[in-house]
């Protein structure tokens, strides 16, 4: 499954940049070459899994989390950039892997559309709220009971 589809990617990196990237073997091509840009989301989203697998259960339920469609593009315009080697390019590629390696680490949540998080490897769902439960209360009246009495102000 594709986490960003050819129009995503397009909308992401301008229809000039998907045409000289996707036409690296002839130039004077006037259309976008769908399969090669196709080629390389599909090996972004396979990478992006490689990190997600670790905390989530997959495939990553429907409809795409508009963060993976955008780290499918980031990752793709790198692998297509391979000639250019852009130094934007490469530093944004850093980041999302940093970020991926987060989501992986349960550091950053990964949310869907709706809300929610998926379903992580162990079967267990996050909601995104916190609680704190815990034994007895430590302070409590009686054992705070005669504190601070005799203090001179």
């Amino acid at each position: 499954m594709n986490y960003a589809s050819l129009q995503d990617y397009i909308g992401f990196v301008g229809e000039q940049e998907a045409l000289e990237q996707s036409n690296l073997d002839d130039s004077s091509l006037p259309l976008i070459n769908e399969t090669i840009i196709l080629k390389w989301l599909a090996a972004a989203s396979a990478e992006i899994d490689g990190h997600l697998a670790k905390k989530y259960a997959l495939p990553v339920p429907s409809p795409v989390p508009a963060m993976l469609s955008e780290i499918a593009c980031v990752i793709a315009r790198k692998n297509l950039d391979r000639y250019m080697r852009r130094d934007h390019v490469q530093q944004d590629y850093k980041d999302v892997v940093d970020r991926l390696k987060r989501i992986a680490k349960g550091e950053e949540v990964l949310t869907g559309a709706d809300g929610t998080a998926p379903v992580q490897s162990d079967g267990s769902q996050l909601s995104g709220t916190v609680s704190f439960g815990g034994g007895n209360p430590i302070f409590t009246r009686e054992t705070l009971r005669g504190y601070g009495r005799g203090w001179s102000e």
